[in-house]
């Protein structure tokens, strides 16, 4: 609907002054009845409120202040409808930064950049625009400006242009120039052997292939250090003496049993060569008066010798390597009864077994004792080890142990075997102690022989089913000078 005219009013007592008349029958105002309708002159006007109705669509209601607002797509008054988008503005107003300026994540309002979006400048905050560049930009080798592309660029090409092609030795042309440091040690003036205090220090590569040697070398005295598990013994009595003088001299005539010699040089310096070639009073291995060689039999077969000035002498020795084992398993079996033990009683006879070539190391250390039951008795027995036969003693097979007086200063050691110490493997079981028993060489003097005695005594009651039930080994050490 649409009205060209103002309705007149009263300024003073808020009320329209003009008559509400018809306006073509499709529009209307109308005096709501009970809302301060009355008639002046000769009209019926309303007072405060007037309510408007379309007659050509739905209604259209202005509504109360009251009237709850509406937000989403439905029906309701203009009141409410206004209500609705102030709230929906209010809402929107919250979720924006409360103030300008760069904001943490959390508190900025989240945007998504267009997929077509053209380039953002960059700028750093102290300084000039920094411009990154193209790909294609010139190298810059020198202090000016430039994209960082540019820079980038530059720095590649002179590092790549001042490296070598590759490692290894190259010529100066294709080399990195270097400064030697002021504390620098002095090159040689000049190529060739120098002395010992003319000549630059060098150190050998971990992987150092073999060099061969010229010249004189003096080889001193040498400290042999022989492995523990081999014994060196005089083969016979084959030794002697060579007379070294300016004719080549060698040595031979060793025996069939001989595997090393000992060398040692008396009197002269005398030159020496072990490849086989021919020595000169100048060339050779230089041997000193007092220096001691020990040499392989091929070695010392292929020596050759010659004196430096005067007549030298070279006195040998042959030697026999025998390997000698450094551990060593001892088994007893103590030959058991079948009948019952009863505590105290031997079990078995007393036992010896030879400590092998003792006299030549200083001795022995029995690690541990085994003792493996088969009948899974798992009683309490002690062993007792003696380092001389207790000639005066009573040991016999299920008779009670009497060691007599003059026997107990020849005790070594005692190990105890109790009920704790088995496991049982299967339909037996196995007890183990670790003993650490040393046996020096000083207790087998001239007179005595090199063996060890041990025997078993019952600390319970137990009875066995055949006379190998009952077994016990030793391991034992071989101690080296």
């Amino acid at each position: 609907m649409a009205y060209t005219e103002q309705l007149p009013t009263d300024s003073a007592a808020k009320k329209f002054i003009a008559p509400l008349v018809n306006n073509g029958g499709s529009n209307e105002f109308q005096a709501v009845a009970g809302e301060n309708r009355r008639t002046q002159n000769a009209e019926i006007v309303c007072d405060e409120s007037v309510h408007i109705t379309t007659t050509s669509g739905a209604g259209a209601t202005i509504g109360a202040t009251a009237d709850a607002k509406v937000d989403t797509d439905a029906a309701g008054t203009l009141s409410s409808k206004l209500r609705g988008l102030v709230s929906l503005f209010v809402t929107f107003l919250t979720r924006l930064p409360t103030s300008l300026g760069q904001k943490a994540m959390a508190a900025s309002l989240a945007v998504t950049v267009a997929s077509d979006q053209s380039e953002v400048a960059t700028k750093v905050a102290t300084g000039s625009n920094v411009v990154e560049g193209a790909v294609a930009d010139a190298a810059i080798i020198t202090d000016t400006t430039g994209t960082l592309s540019g820079k980038l660029r530059g720095l590649v090409k002179w590092a790549f242009e001042r490296m070598p092609t590759s490692l290894g030795s190259k010529t100066s042309a294709n080399s990195l120039p270097v400064v030697l440091a002021s504390d620098q040690a002095q090159l040689p003036e000049t190529l060739g052997q120098k002395a010992m205090a003319g000549s630059l220090g060098v150190t050998f590569a971990s992987d150092q292939s073999p060099l061969p040697v010229t010249g004189v070398i003096n080889l001193g005295t040498m400290n042999i250090a022989l492995e523990s598990k081999y014994r060196f013994t005089p083969s016979g009595a084959n030794h002697g003496r060579l007379t070294v003088d300016g004719t080549v001299r060698t040595l031979s005539g060793f025996g069939a049993n001989v595997t090393h010699v000992i060398l040692t040089i008396e009197e002269y310096q005398l030159m020496a060569t072990f490849d086989g070639t021919a020595p000169s009073t100048t060339n050779g291995h230089l041997l000193t008066p007092g220096a001691t060689l020990l040499l392989t039999v091929t070695m010392a077969t292929s020596a050759k010798f010659i004196r430096v000035s005067n007549n030298s002498y070279i006195f040998y020795t042959e030697l026999t390597v025998m390997p000698g084992e450094r551990m060593a398993r001892h088994e007893v079996d103590p030959s058991i009864s079948t009948l019952a033990y009863a505590s105290g009683d031997a079990i078995g006879a007393l036992h010896n077994f030879a400590v092998d070539n003792i006299v030549d190391y200083p001795g022995i250390v029995i690690r541990n004792v085994i003792l493996c039951d088969k009948n899974k008795q798992n009683a309490d027995i002690d062993i007792i080890f003696f380092w001389m036969n207790p000639l005066s003693s009573t040991w016999t097979d299920q008779i009670a142990v009497n060691i007599a007086d003059a026997d107990l200063p020849d005790i070594l050691t005692v190990v105890h075997i109790v009920a704790a110490d088995y496991v049982d493997v299967g339909d037996s079981s196995v007890a183990c102690k670790v003993c650490e028993i040393y046996v020096r060489d000083e207790l087998f003097a001239a007179g005595n022989d090199a063996y060890l005695y041990s025997g078993l005594i019952s600390r319970d009651v137990m009875t066995y089913t055949s006379s190998d039930s009952l077994i016990y080994s030793l391991h034992v050490e071989r101690l080296d000078r």
